[in-house]
């Protein structure tokens, strides 16, 4: 009884972890789409939309230093296989966000909304500005599958 046990731990180890391994290639476009807005079902005039800002999940990052924020128009991230460059970045509401992928490996980057996925090597600019999507306080950047930095919104 022990041993058919023993089998049947082994079995099932094997099989968790071929699932693990098992991903949807991503598609062969890279671009940050904007969220997704639904199409009136009735022949009423919808409401305006009203865009909420994206809600920060702290007001103060975790990392104990936070860089920037740039007087550039762009702010830059590097995603790496180990730690983001910088791990956190303080942004201004009139910068975009250009995200680099230094992983050696394709990854999904997440923004809030906005979705790419970057093939190693490559660049994707965010052509919004920041301060037009997401509240003051700090927010992070999804990145799949490794470690996203923080992004901090400063107040204007």
């Amino acid at each position: 009884m022990h041993r058919r046990s023993i089998i049947y731990l082994i079995i099932l180890s094997i099989l968790a972890a071929g699932c693990a391994y098992l991903r949807i290639s991503p598609t062969p476009t890279f671009t940050l789409a904007p969220p997704h807005t639904s199409t009136p079902t009735s022949s009423a005039t919808p409401p305006p939309a009203v865009q909420s800002l994206a809600t920060p999940y702290a007001a103060q990052p975790a990392a104990g230093i936070c860089a920037g924020p740039a007087e550039a128009e762009t702010a830059a991230i590097e995603i790496n296989s180990d730690v983001p460059s910088p791990r956190c970045l303080k942004v201004t509401a009139g910068q975009k966000l250009l995200v680099t992928n230094r992983t050696g490996a394709a990854i999904v980057v997440t923004l809030g909304s906005y979705q790419a996925n970057l093939e190693p090597g490559a660049q994707q600019l965010l052509d919004v500005r920041l301060g037009d999507i997401f509240a003051p306080g700090v927010h992070v950047l999804q990145v799949e599958p490794y470690f996203g930095p923080e992004i901090w919104m400063l107040a204007p």
